[in-house]
């Protein structure tokens, strides 16, 4: 149930049978060369992807510096384990998004997170590797036991920096991009002017404060979805609905939490849409307590939230990220408020892994979104990661265009 922003891993928390972790397991570009840099603690190393346009004398271009939301992140975005025939066809995000902005004029960076190089489809040259195979080869779970907020924004720290220092580029006209929750880290960095961007694109990101969000995630947004499930529209949703929207396989119940049909279940049968206190309170007890005492343990900064990826077991980060998002109760667009340069945020119609409405309301709330430096945009009939469904799936061409579009014609007039 907590997003990040692609593949869904399941994590394994006491006493929550199946709390989904949206976490994403990205794929190497076949034509880009990586380089590998070290991070500031030296505990790992970076994967790093530059993508250039055509080369033109004429002019320096400005770089794009693409940081993933959430954790098992690396530098392509997968949203789907492909088709049926094992191809990969429009189902990596970043990679599409890199394609068309470097044709608009881009330079645009992207890098794999510490503890992850490749995925089923790169971590060996020319063979697909099965889950097992690539998480012994590809994933250290020393590393990723030890991911936390703070060493995520070193290392988006780091990437910045290198971007800096990258050739023929123009380093006054630097944009921080952040998906999902990459919002989060960019404007927390920001706001300590750790990086300096002259504009900072929120695609599908966070505005209001990581606890806010993260209640809604786990609980909040279910309940929203109840209403949707009260077939008669009597104002009643009944067990038995309840039961028909665990069983639908397009709903958020379905796709996002399993095996928690129970918790939803009414002692008397049925609830009363106006009034779902109760069930809320119920909800929180029972799905958002368990998973705060099992993040807030001692050395939680060294102890792995363990998930699974299909049938295997993965350690996905440390406990003290998500620790970290449940205790943040500063709103993300606040942090902006004296950021000197420009935002925009692209929103997506059919987003099921943040509030859209709540995300501008945020944003209506705080200094920047109030300012004629900040600009929005919800583009209607894509979900979370660009596709046709809510969230996954193959990416749609037609939005990763509308996208990189509305940010070059942003670019051009801040």
């Amino acid at each position: 149930m907590l997003e990040n922003s692609c593949s869904i891993v399941k994590i394994k928390l006491r006493h929550i049978s199946s709390l989904y972790l949206s976490a994403v397991f990205f794929m190497a570009s076949a034509s880009a060369s990586v380089i590998t840099v070290p991070t500031a603690d030296k505990q790992a190393t970076l994967n790093i992807v530059v993508d250039r346009p055509a080369l033109n004398k004429l002019y320096a271009p400005a770089p794009v510096i693409v940081f993933a939301g959430g954790v098992f992140t690396d530098r392509d975005c997968i949203t789907g384990s492909g088709n049926a025939d094992g191809s990969s066809d429009n189902y990596f995000l970043f990679a599409m998004l890199a394609k068309r902005l470097t044709k608009l004029g881009f330079v645009v960076v992207r890098y794999d997170q510490r503890g992850i190089n490749g995925n089923v489809f790169t971590c060996v040259k020319g063979e697909k590797q099965a889950i097992n195979k690539y998480l012994a080869k590809c994933v250290d779970s020393n590393v990723r036991s030890m991911v936390t907020a703070s060493n995520m924004h070193a290392d988006y720290e780091t990437v910045f920096n290198f971007a800096r220092q990258l050739k023929d580029i123009n380093v006054n006209t630097m944009y921080a991009l952040g998906h999902s929750e990459g919002a989060v880290h960019i404007s927390k960095l920001v706001e300590e002017r750790r990086i300096k961007p002259v504009g900072i694109i929120f695609v599908a990101g966070v505005a209001e404060s990581p606890a806010t969000h993260i209640k809604w995630q786990t609980f909040d947004r279910f309940l929203e979805a109840l209403f949707l499930a009260d077939g008669d529209k009597d104002g009643v949703i009944t067990n038995q609905e309840i039961h028909h929207i665990f069983l639908d396989k397009k709903s958020i119940f379905s796709t996002q939490i399993t095996n928690l049909e129970s918790i939803f279940m009414s002692p008397t049968g049925s609830w009363q849409l106006a009034d779902l206190s109760t069930l809320r309170l119920k909800l929180e007890q029972q799905i958002y307590a368990p998973l705060f005492n099992n993040v807030n343990v001692k050395n939680a900064d060294k102890v792995g939230a363990l998930g699974t990826f299909e049938t295997f077991d993965v350690t996905v980060a440390s406990r003290a990220w998500i620790l970290d998002r449940m205790n943040d109760r500063t709103p993300v667009a606040n942090r902006l408020d004296k950021f000197p340069g420009a935002v925009i945020a692209l929103f997506f119609s059919l987003d099921v892994q943040i509030s859209v409405p709540k995300q501008l309301d945020a944003f209506n709330k705080s200094k920047i979104g109030r300012s004629k430096r900040f600009s929005t945009i919800t583009f209607n009939g894509y979900g979370h990661t660009l596709g046709k469904l809510a969230y996954g799936g193959k990416v749609e061409q037609k939005a990763i265009d509308d996208v990189s579009t509305a940010i070059k014609v942003w670019s051009e007039k801040h």
